[in-house]
């Protein structure tokens, strides 16, 4: 990864985007070899916090041919960003727990559960979908939805009267923080 990178990014074949572009190339070159079923990894928030030094220790390899260096760099970036999305899965699974127990205890059953498990999937999830996703019919589905917002596990964002969202924000506020 860290070397496809490099060579990546000393091509810099766009004018902007290159570095993003690069990151993913990495994540998908990684999905390719086997070694990720999911793109769960994402090795970009690590080189955005730390992007003077990620683009002085691309200069350094460029100056010095010192690959070892680099490699390091890189390395411990992808440690690091998939030890916090170990962290972000687990504290997600966790969220799911807590959401179907809260339906549950509120005596709701069937496609209410099966939303409340689907939340850490669909953090933002509308009606239509919610549909789709549970095998209920459009009336059902904004009758359950309207439930979990009663509930308390659903919260209406866009303000309208049809194709309204709904943002579970416990989901929501996790993998904003892993960004």
């Amino acid at each position: 990864m860290a070397l496809a990178h490099y060579q990546f990014e000393t091509l810099h074949p766009f004018g902007d985007g290159n570095g993003r572009l690069g990151r993913l190339i990495a994540i998908l070159q990684t999905m390719r070899a086997r070694e990720l079923r999911w793109a769960a990894l994402n090795v970009a928030p690590y080189f955005e916090r730390r992007r003077s030094e990620y683009q002085d220790q691309l200069l350094g390899l460029t100056v010095t041919g010192d690959w070892n260096v680099w490699i390091r760099f890189f390395a411990d970036g992808v440690e690091a960003q998939a030890r916090e999305g170990l962290g972000a899965i687990r504290e997600l699974l966790r969220i799911r727990e807590e959401l179907v127990t809260q339906v549950r205890a509120s005596g709701r059953k069937g496609s209410a559960v099966e939303i409340a498990e689907l939340l850490i999937g669909y953090p933002v999830i509308d009606v239509k979908t919610a549909a789709m996703l549970t095998g209920v019919t459009f009336t059902a589905a904004n009758t359950t939805v309207g439930n979990l917002v009663d509930d308390g596990l659903l919260r209406e964002t866009s303000g309208k009267q049809r194709n309204r969202l709904f943002v579970c924000d416990r989901v929501l506020t996790v993998l904003l923080r892993s960004e």
